[in-house]
């Protein structure tokens, strides 16, 4: 049996602040209690219904590939 964790224990980002385009856009952050390996390497946070995407859960997901 080979052990497993999970790429995401909390699916909601609701404790982190957006602060691009009014209020639907956190680029290039690190969410809390997140840590990244290369300060280039960051994920985008985005609020439910811009660009037409919803969040599973509460109103904010990420983009996990991030922009530069």
């Amino acid at each position: 049996m080979s052990a497993r964790a999970e790429l995401v224990m909390n699916g909601g980002f609701e404790g982190d602040p957006l602060s691009q385009a009014g209020g639907l856009l956190g680029l290039q952050t690190v969410p809390t209690g997140w840590s990244n390996l290369n300060s280039g390497q960051n994920v985008d946070l985005i609020g439910s219904g811009f660009f037409g995407g919803q969040a599973a859960q509460g109103n904010i997901f990420l983009d996990l590939i991030g922009n530069a």
